[in-house]
């Protein structure tokens, strides 16, 4: 076969290829969008009592909202997504006795970013400026992804913050370290990648292509609308943003600082997640002296959109026994293991 025959045949495969994985995206996404929605037609706008902007350290400003009151839950949401990743968690914690703190991580939704840039160190100054600037005490900090990895940051290098304000962490569908794609991205030419930023555009636009893209990053059965509003952020989310978010985070590492974390620690993942797998979780409840595992069946990535109320009630019941399980007023604390054994307690009564 002469080498133009060869081209000609390849590319014909390539086609035919194409032209088969375009009309299983399409099928696919038919089939999904089928399943009975009730929060179609839903603007996921969360409601807030309060909003505030925070400025960081390096001058980045913070849009924060919060909603309810009682027992203070931060929440840190991924990159590429912003503070209505939480829309559930914000409808719904308030009836628990929760007061829920969101904000749009820096370059993110209505955030800005400061002189610092991106990168793990700016992540937990973030969380720590809302932290002291709403003067939180004895709160939550609950991290999906991106966030996940800020609130290892800050438990890692401001411990002593952490033990004035901070009572436990949850960690949602995230990592102790940086994933080797990150490091393959970050050794890609700019000038490549801005072709690619045009491409991935083009893709998530497409009414089939860009839902059955984001759909592959969510479990076993997502709700349309909540497929829909993961594409959406990722589309809002600046390219600077995208780009430079994931590739701060390269040198990312806290697997050995872990082990020196005290506070109550519950680290969710669900059974689907393809982005940041349950191995990943698994390691870091492992690493931490005082946590908890918990899998959430049939969700993947996004667990507080596709499981809302089960993770919006293992938030609640965290919060609720980490404070009754907190030493009263003159008595002396005596370490994680004591604090872990009583949450344990709180919890299963």
């Amino acid at each position: 076969m002469s080498r133009k025959s060869a081209l000609v045949k390849g590319l014909g495969v390539a086609a035919g290829l194409g032209v088969a994985a375009y009309g299983t995206a399409r099928w696919a996404a038919a089939r999904s969008r089928r399943r009975p929605d009730p929060h179609a037609g839903a603007p996921f706008e969360p409601g807030f009592d309060a909003e505030h902007t925070i400025e960081s350290d390096d001058g980045t400003r913070l849009h924060v909202i919060e909603r309810g009151s009682g027992i203070p839950v931060v929440l840190a949401h991924g990159v590429t997504n912003d503070l209505r990743t939480w829309v559930h968690q914000l409808d719904d914690l308030p009836a628990f006795g929760v007061r829920a703190v969101a904000f749009d991580q820096r370059g993110h939704g209505r955030s800005t970013v400061g002189d610092d840039g991106f990168g793990v160190h700016p992540l937990a100054a973030d969380l720590k400026a809302v932290l002291e600037d709403l003067d939180l005490r004895g709160c939550i900090l609950v991290g999906h992804s991106m966030g996940g990895m800020g609130v290892q940051a800050l438990a890692c290098h401001f411990p002593d913050v952490v033990a004035e304000r901070v009572a436990g962490l949850i960690l949602i569908g995230t990592t102790s370290h940086a994933l080797t794609a990150w490091k393959s991205l970050d050794r890609i030419p700019d000038r490549l990648l801005d072709g690619s930023d045009a491409w991935f555009d083009r893709l998530m636009l497409h009414d089939d292509l860009g839902y059955w893209a984001t759909r592959i990053g969510l479990g076993r059965s997502p709700y349309t609308s909540h497929v829909d509003l993961v594409r959406r952020m990722v589309l809002e989310c600046p390219i600077e943003t995208r780009r430079g978010a994931i590739r701060a985070l390269v040198d990312y590492d806290v697997r050995e600082l872990l082990c020196d974390v005290r506070v109550p620690a519950l680290v969710v993942c669900g059974t689907r997640d393809v982005l940041a797998p349950s191995a990943f979780s698994r390691r870091i409840a492992d690493a931490l002296p005082t946590a908890e595992l918990r899998l959430v069946p049939g969700a993947g990535h996004m667990p507080m959109l596709e499981a809302a109320d089960e993770v919006t009630e293992l938030i609640a019941e965290f919060a609720r026994a980490v404070a009754r399980a907190a030493p009263q007023s003159g008595e002396q604390a005596s370490g994680g293991a004591q604090m872990s054994r009583r949450v344990a307690g709180a919890a299963s009564t």
